[in-house]
């Protein structure tokens, strides 16, 4: 049985929520936003939102759900691994994020993390394909 969705809805969604969940996070947890806000570039923060929306979330996003749907999985999940490890590197790189023990533990438990879910889900995957019967 094949689930067939629309990518830009669940992307719609994700959003939706994760703009609520994020902004409640950020009157709880942190301090000075306001003062961030106001004292920004206002050209960058725009190029950065624009880059997020359209770049990373319209076609990236969209982009990985459609090869989803046309390919097995065990073939298009593994580059989630490899999109951290960019993510990781492009942090330090092009923004000077830090990079020591934290760092490394951290990237290191996301990809653990990732690697357990995708291999779960080829296991389940084959075990599926094993179920099927061939047609003819």
């Amino acid at each position: 049985r094949t689930t067939t969705f629309k990518p830009h809805e669940l992307l719609a969604w994700f959003s939706v929520i994760g703009t609520i969940g994020l902004g409640i996070m950020t009157v709880l947890f942190e301090d000075g936003q306001m003062e961030a806000v106001q004292s920004a570039n206002k050209l960058l923060v725009i190029g950065l939102i624009l880059y997020s929306a359209l770049g990373a979330s319209i076609f990236g996003h969209t982009t990985y759900y459609w090869l989803l749907q046309r390919l097995p999985i065990s073939l298009v999940a593994p580059s989630v691994l490899f999109t951290t490890l960019l993510a990781i590197i492009f942090g330090v790189v092009l923004l000077g994020d830090p990079f020591g023990p934290r760092m490394i533990i951290g990237g290191l438990m996301t990809l653990a993390g990732v690697g357990v879910v995708l291999l779960r889900n080829v296991k389940k995957q084959a075990k599926n394909d094993a179920f099927i019967e061939p047609q003819g």
